[in-house]
């Protein structure tokens, strides 16, 4: 559908005709000549094409107060819902990743901390059993005597 002229002759409005494209959308304040043009919109073209009109807002505008914008159109809406139901599920598997990232660095320090242990234990063992044999060297350096008697 090409484009298309408006005759705005029967009503007071500069310029005397419009140059239309197959959708067109009219808005302004109130006052402004709005429903005017709709009407002799229709008037005009009614018997030839399919027209349209949509007063209001209630029918056909979404509003998402989150984001402050509008989506015309319900299939628009149905599209919203659907992309908002999308992301709360993207939201949910990614708090799911953070937890099992998190599990993943709980039994990884889970594991270096059980390691360090088992590192910390062998020295200390290793240290005891160097304490335990310098002791025992030194007692047995050592000559004690007895009553007057020396021992090996």
């Amino acid at each position: 559908m090409e484009a298309f002229r408006l005759d705005c002759d029967h009503i007071d409005f500069t310029p005397r005709s419009l140059e239309l494209s197959p959708v067109n959308f009219f808005y302004g304040k109130n006052g402004t000549g709005k429903s005017t043009l709709v009407e002799l919109l229709k008037r005009q073209y009614e018997g030839l094409y399919t027209v349209q009109i949509f007063r209001g807002h209630d029918s056909y505008v979404s509003e998402n107060r989150e984001l402050n914008a509008i989506t015309l159109g319900q299939t628009n809406v149905e599209v919203q819902q659907k992309i908002d139901q999308l992301n709360t599920e993207i939201s949910q598997l990614e708090k799911e990743l953070d937890l099992n990232s998190e599990a993943d660095n709980c039994g990884t320090r889970l594991q270096r901390t059980e390691t360090h242990f088992a590192d910390t234990k062998n020295e200390l063992d290793k240290l005891y059993s160097k304490c335990a044999s310098a002791i025992k060297k030194y007692y047995q350096s050592q000559r004690h005597t007895h009553c007057g008697i020396q021992q090996k």
